[in-house]
């Protein structure tokens, strides 16, 4: 009975049981115990359950309070993570901004540049017109200079040829006589008919502007020719008039290098006597003495020009 006792004062704190279950003032009997063993297992057994409900619910929250945990770090290193790409959007729109800005210039660049370029074409195309005007005004002073040497060569030519004419024409209303030297008038009727006397003061007096002279001369300057120059002139190769042309090739026509010349007697500057002077016959190349209160043609020449 002792041991039966002890044996359930040993049980009671193992299982942490306050019951009065097994409480005896005496010895039970066999059915008081096994009714009191089955009345403690019972509870003992209540306790295990409770126990173990325990411990799975302090399983359950600690697996809660792990998961929540866990969540708690995803959620965190999530937070993180939209941190990271916030500030990494914030980055990007920064930069994004900065790649604007940095195009927007580079826009205005290009169109500076493009700008800059179009009035450089304009430039350059201005260049070029004034390099196409400038060469067509080369051109046209190249073709000036070349016609002006053409001219100038044509005139050498003429020149040359001319030092070979017997007549020069002067252009300025005169007419060189390369066999003599002497300048004859271009016109050879300007004065018409007149006595000895009048046809030496009429030479005496021609200057420039009379009979189409643009010499230059001066009153004095002209007079008659004379019996021998006369002579000279007249070329006894032919007749009405007896004058060469001015190559001397043939006979004289109207408009070659003279002009208006008469086939009739012509003063000379030689007087015979005192009543008469000697002429020259245009139409038989001849000279002889005339009385000079008669007329005939007069024809100046001078020796300067």
């Amino acid at each position: 009975m002792i041991k039966k006792l002890v044996f359930l004062v040993l049980l009671m704190p193992l299982t942490g049981a306050q019951s009065e279950i097994c409480r005896f003032e005496e010895a039970p009997s066999t059915e008081e115990f096994i009714s009191c063993m089955k009345g403690l297992y019972e509870q003992l057994q209540t306790q295990q359950m409770n126990i173990q409900l325990l411990e799975f619910q302090a399983s359950q929250k600690q697996k809660q309070a792990a998961k929540i945990q866990l969540l708690e770090e995803k959620n965190q290193a999530l937070q993180k993570t939209n941190q990271a790409q916030a500030e990494k959007i914030q980055g990007l729109e920064e930069k994004n901004q900065a790649l604007q800005k940095t195009n927007q210039a580079q826009a205005e660049k290009i169109q500076g540049l493009e700008e800059k370029n179009q009035a450089q074409q304009a430039k350059i195309q201005g260049l070029e017109e004034k390099n196409q005007a400038q060469q067509a005004k080369i051109q046209g002073l190249e073709e000036k200079i070349q016609a002006q040497q053409n001219k100038i060569q044509s005139l050498e030519e003429k020149i040359k040829a001319l030092r070979f004419f017997r007549y020069v024409d002067n252009g300025d209303g005169t007419v060189r006589d390369n066999k003599t030297g002497i300048i004859w008038m271009k016109n050879a009727n300007c004065a018409g008919e007149k006595n000895w006397i009048e046809a030496k003061q009429w030479a005496a007096n021609l200057s420039q502007g009379v009979c189409g002279l643009r010499d230059g001369s001066q009153k004095g300057d002209w007079r008659l020719p004379t019996k021998e120059e006369w002579e000279a002139m007249l070329d006894k190769r032919y007749e009405k008039p007896a004058l060469g042309n001015a190559e001397g090739t043939g006979q004289w026509t109207e408009g070659d290098v003279f002009i208006g010349v008469k086939s009739y007697w012509y003063w000379s500057s030689t007087s015979y006597s005192s009543s008469h002077a000697w002429y020259a016959n245009l139409y038989d190349d001849n000279v002889g003495k005339y009385g000079n209160t008669f007329k005939n043609y007069v024809w100046a020449v001078r020796v300067k020009h």
